[in-house]
């Protein structure tokens, strides 16, 4: 290769590791979140990307004037880190550095798909709307086993299934895409015909958010 055209090259590989490191987010949720029947509700807070759901950013309110918040890729990056609220919603581009980032290797959960199956429901009426709802769950089927329920909300259909990136339903939902799009009207999990943990969807709204992970970081 030409001496002339290596700087090229190398700055062409520079701009596709930093490429590599942006997440662009286009859609912010706000949910109310159950730990269990007698908790008290919470909200919680979610920024995705209506066109790939291999990401995502969470957001709960640490006190009254931060946000903690979590991001976390299907391919094992996870950062979290403290924010202002004021600073969170003035700022469109998010960096985050190295010390605040770490990589999860999660090749065990995604082995684990092969004990799991998604299961189409009868469909549930919430409010009057008639809803699609599933299940993923360990087989054989069995009470005693956690079941996570997913329920979508009608007329979200722009954006791919909100599944929790990185973890095994969503591994399983990438090999059998059961699912269709759609934002989660309500998601829970239930053992022993009890619900032990519930999200239930409080409103959308289409807003632009930008991650960047500082470059070089060892994943």
């Amino acid at each position: 290769m030409p001496s002339k055209y290596r700087p090229l090259i190398i700055a062409l590989f520079l701009s596709l590791n930093v490429f590599s490191q942006r997440y662009e987010f286009d859609t912010f949720v706000e949910y109310e979140f159950l730990k269990d029947k007698d908790a008290e509700p919470e909200k919680t807070f979610e920024f995705t990307y209506s066109k790939d759901n291999s990401y995502l950013l969470s957001i709960i309110n640490k006190d009254k004037k931060n946000f903690m918040l979590t991001f976390l890729s299907a391919d094992g990056k996870e950062a979290v880190m403290t924010m202002s609220k004021k600073d969170f919603f003035d700022s469109e581009n998010i960096v985050i550095n190295c010390s605040s980032t770490r990589k999860v290797n999660l090749a065990e959960r995604e082995k684990n798909t092969k004990e799991y199956s998604y299961i189409q429901l009868n469909d549930t009426i919430i409010s009057k709307d008639t809803l699609r709802h599933f299940i993923v769950t360990k087989l054989p089927e069995s009470k005693s086993e956690f079941q996570r329920h997913y329920i979508i909300q009608n007329g979200t259909e722009f954006h791919l299934p909100n599944i929790t990136p990185g973890t095994t339903p969503y591994f399983k939902w990438k090999k059998v895409p059961i699912i269709g799009k759609g934002l989660f009207k309500e998601t829970f999990i239930m053992k022993e015909d009890e619900i032990i943990e519930k999200m239930m969807l409080l409103q959308y709204t289409k807003k632009k958010k930008v991650i960047i992970l500082e470059r070089g970081c060892q994943y």
